[in-house]
């Protein structure tokens, strides 16, 4: 690709990714255990791992307490600050995940970033890209939106919490969000779009990578219903 993607994009503006990033351990807050339980089941001691899009690193800390190694990855500089001091043995990369280098680790998290990509284009370069991070026989795990059960929440009604209120709407397959954050006496507004991911799409996209045993279920430590949990290698 030869500008950022629309996820990379966003790390660079949206407001507790960037200007109240420390924030958003308070508004990201679901459980972090039961992810890395599911995870954790279907990797050998000490396996590598790259979590791409490693946020503040919570998922990544509790991957390196079960003695996994880990690398970080993000396109947000001060999300990527907080999780290299949170996982101070991990290596570090401030990269777009649509442009990974080729690598071998044994497994790769990505959870949520996916939902950032909006045109088919960045959708495959992103899939392609997680996909050479692995060795040959690795496992990719995603949390990804679910394209009907977001449409059935994207209901326009204001849900708030710690300062930040998100409205979001459905507009021909894309989610249409309007976030505004009332923080350290400012009142910030951000706008931007989501496209979530059906099945077929994804699991179409994996197996043209090469990743062709994919298993797609509910979301795993999530309080919304509208997220998938899947494995590909």
């Amino acid at each position: 690709m030869d500008t950022p993607s629309s996820s990379a994009r966003v790390c660079g503006e949206r407001p507790f990714y960037d200007l109240h990033a420390e924030a958003y351990d308070l508004i990201i807050n679901d459980p972090v255990k039961p992810w890395c339980d599911a995870v954790d089941a279907q990797l050998a001691r000490s396996s590598s791992i790259l979590d791409a899009g490693c946020g503040t690193g919570r998922h990544a800390a509790e991957m390196i307490a079960r003695g996994h190694v880990v690398d970080l990855a993000d396109a947000a500089p001060r999300l990527l600050a907080q999780a290299a001091a949170r996982c101070p043995s991990a290596r570090t990369q401030l990269i777009d995940i649509c442009l990974l280098p080729t690598a071998d680790h044994d497994a790769v998290m990505c959870r949520g970033v996916l939902n950032d990509m909006v045109s088919d284009g960045e959708r495959a370069a992103a899939i392609a890209s997680l996909a050479r991070s692995l060795r040959a026989g690795g496992k990719l795990f995603l949390d990804v939106r679910e394209a009907e059960a977001s449409r059935e929440r994207a209901d326009g009604e204001p849900r708030t919490r710690s300062g930040f209120t998100s409205r979001t709407t459905w507009d021909n397959g894309l989610l249409r969000v309007r976030e505004t954050y009332a923080m350290g006496g400012d009142v910030v507004e951000y706008q931007f779009t989501m496209r979530p991911w059906s099945v077929g799409s994804l699991t179409g996209l994996l197996r043209d990578n090469g990743l062709r045993n994919v298993s797609v279920g509910g979301g795993v430590g999530r309080r919304t219903p509208d997220r998938l949990f899947v494995v590909a290698f």
